[in-house]
C-alpha cells in the first residue's frame, strides 16, 4: 500500500511539472510569436546605442533616432555593388549579358553549407535552365544579390567590377561609409590566426582579432586572399566558424549610418538620379499601379537591418532605414517577428512615432 501511495505521489508531481512546463512553453511561444509592433517602437526609443533609425516622407525628415550611428550593414552594402555595376554598364566597361561560368562562381564558396542562400540560388538556376547549365548572365549574378543575398556572388562581383572601383564610388558619393571587402573571406580570419600561431588557444585567437582596427582587419583578409590565390593556404573546406567567431565577424562588417542610406534611397526616389531605372528594377519588392516599394535587408545572428523606399501613384515618397546591432536572443526574435508589420504600418501612416 505504501509503495502504491508513493507511485501516485510521483505521478502527481510529474503531471504537475508537465502542466507547468506546457504553460510556460505556451507563454514563451505567445510572447515571441504574437504580433507586437509596439515592441519595436519601444526598442528604438530605449536602445539608442543599438539602433540607427530614420523615417523620411516627401523629402522631409519625420523622425530620427541615432540616425548618424555607424552600424554594421550586413547585406545592405550590396546596394553599392549594384550601383557600381550599373555605372560600368552605362560606360560600356562591362557587358551585362556576358555569360559567366557557374564553375567560376564556385571558387568564391569558401564554407560549404547544406541550405545557404547561394545554394538555393544555384538550385533555382538549375531548375529554370536545367541541370546541365554551365553559364549564367552577369546581370543575373547581380540580381542574385537581392533575390538570394548571395555572398559568394557579391565577392565575385567585387573582383569583376574591381574592389577599388566600388570603394572609390562609395567614398566619392556616400560618406561616411566603410570600405568594402570580400565578406566570405571573413569566415577564415580565425582559421588563419590558428594556422599562423599554432599554439594559440581559441580565446587567444579571438583576442588577437578583436584588437585589430578596421583597416588592420581588412588587411588580414587581403593576406588570406593572396595566400588562397597563390595556392599556399591550408585546407579549410571542412572548417565551420563557431558562434563566438561569427559574433566577432559581425563586429567587423562594413558600417554606415541610417542617414547615409536614407539619403541614397531618397536620391533613387528622385527622377534625376542617374541610375534610377535600373536600381528600381533590381531593388523592387512590390510594384503595381498604386505603389512601388523597393529595398534591401541584411541579417546576421545578432543584426536585423531594413532599408525601404516607396513612391505612390500621387508621387508621395517615403524612405525608411532601420539598422541594429548586438541584439540579444529576445530582441532578435521579437524584432524578427514584427519588423515587416512595423514597416508596413509606417508606409500606411498607421503608426506615429515620437522621439523620447
Amino acid at each position: 500500500m505504501g509503495k502504491s501511495k508513493n507511485v501516485k505521489c510521483v505521478l502527481v508531481v510529474i503531471n504537475s511539472i508537465l502542466v507547468v512546463f506546457l504553460i510556460l512553453a505556451g507563454c514563451a511561444f505567445y510572447y515571441f510569436k504574437a504580433s507586437d509592433v509596439q515592441y519595436i517602437v519601444n526598442f528604438i526609443n530605449e536602445n539608442p546605442e543599438k539602433v540607427s533609425f530614420i523615417l523620411v516622407e516627401n523629402g522631409e525628415e519625420v523622425i530620427s533616432i541615432s540616425e548618424n550611428n555607424s552600424m554594421p550593414l550586413a547585406s545592405v552594402y550590396k546596394i553599392m555593388i549594384a550601383i557600381e555595376f550599373i555605372k560600368q554598364v552605362e560606360k560600356g566597361i562591362i557587358n551585362p549579358k556576358e555569360q559567366i561560368p557557374l564553375k567560376k562562381l564556385e571558387d568564391y564558396v569558401l564554407i560549404k553549407r547544406d541550405n545557404d542562400n547561394h545554394k538555393k540560388w544555384l538550385n533555382k538556376i538549375k531548375t529554370i535552365k536545367g541541370e546541365q547549365a554551365k553559364t549564367i548572365q552577369l546581370e543575373e549574378i547581380v540580381r542574385s544579390l537581392f533575390t538570394h543575398s548571395s555572398n559568394p556572388n557579391a565577392d565575385y562581383l567585387l573582383d569583376k567590377l574591381g574592389l577599388e572601383n566600388v570603394n572609390n564610388t562609395i567614398s566619392k558619393n556616400y560618406k561616411p561609409h566603410d570600405k568594402l571587402y570580400p565578406i566570405s573571406l571573413s569566415e577564415l580570419t580565425h582559421h588563419y590566426i590558428k594556422w599562423k600561431y599554432k599554439d594559440f588557444t581559441s580565446k587567444e585567437t579571438n583576442d588577437r582579432i578583436t584588437k585589430l582596427n578596421y583597416e588592420e582587419y581588412t588587411n588580414l583578409i587581403t593576406s588570406i586572399q593572396k595566400l588562397i590565390e597563390q595556392g599556399k593556404y591550408p585546407n579549410y573546406k571542412n572548417y565551420q566558424p563557431t558562434l563566438e567567431e561569427q559574433e566577432t565577424m559581425t563586429r567587423y562588417l562594413p558600417k554606415a549610418s541610417a542617414k547615409v542610406y536614407s539619403d541614397l534611397l531618397g536620391h533613387i526616389n528622385e527622377d534625376k538620379f542617374k541610375y534610377k531605372k535600373e536600381l528600381l528594377r533590381l531593388l523592387a519588392i512590390k510594384t503595381n499601379k498604386e505603389i512601388y516599394i523597393g529595398g534591401k535587408d541584411g541579417r546576421t545572428l545578432n543584426i536585423i537591418n531594413k532599408t525601404i523606399f516607396a513612391k505612390d501613384k500621387e508621387g508621395n515618397t517615403t524612405e525608411i532605414v532601420f539598422f541594429t546591432k548586438d541584439l540579444d536572443y529576445e530582441e532578435y526574435q521579437k524584432i524578427d517577428r514584427n519588423i515587416d508589420e512595423f514597416i508596413q504600418k509606417l508606409l500606411d501612416k498607421e503608426l506615429h512615432l515620437n522621439a523620447e
